[in-house]
């Protein structure tokens, strides 16, 4: 699209020159048009890492190894050790994570990951009631954990069990 305008421009000396000319508005929009794709693009990256970095679901049991399986003193639970097994190029110099993970017996329900932590030598599961479980660990770094567990039984009651954590110098202190 051109269009043609008149242009007057005043010196210092008071003197008025016109200068008629086409003004390429095509030039500018284009510039524009480019810009907010840029900007699309970008929107639409920045949301896609987004939602790919918070798909990562941590409440799926990844290969690995049950290393201790311990019922509730009613049966009405079980919680367990896991050692997920590592994998990629880094997983030789990564530490060893483990997991707790509690599962509620009735009915089909999926197990629910409540602790997770690595740079440790292990870890101590013990009961010390039908509703309260207590993880024992030394020295660890812990990036996830989870002081409940609920679970709606099929007669609409809720089930929930209390999670302590407790820290000891030395995994030996556990016992």
């Amino acid at each position: 699209m051109l269009i043609g305008i008149q242009l007057v421009i005043r010196g210092q000396h008071s003197r008025s020159v016109a200068v008629t000319g086409p003004i390429h508005i095509r030039f500018r929009s284009m510039r524009l048009r480019k810009m907010m794709r840029l900007l699309a693009t970008v929107y639409v990256l920045s949301f896609a890492l987004t939602i790919a970095a918070c798909s990562n679901q941590p409440d799926r049991l990844k290969k690995g190894v049950e290393v201790g399986s311990y019922a509730a003193p009613d049966g009405q639970s079980r919680a367990f050790i896991w050692k997920p097994v590592g994998s990629g190029a880094l997983a030789s110099t990564n530490s060893q994570a483990y997991q707790v993970w509690l599962q509620y017996t009735k009915g089909d329900a999926q197990p629910s990951l409540v602790f997770e932590g690595d740079e440790t030598d292990g870890l101590f599961v013990a009961w010390r009631g039908p509703r309260a479980l207590e993880i024992c660990y030394g020295p660890a770094h812990i990036y996830r954990f989870d002081n409940f567990f609920d679970r709606a039984d099929p007669q609409s009651q809720l089930f929930r069990v209390e999670i302590v954590l407790r820290h000891v110098s030395s995994l030996y202190n556990c016992r």
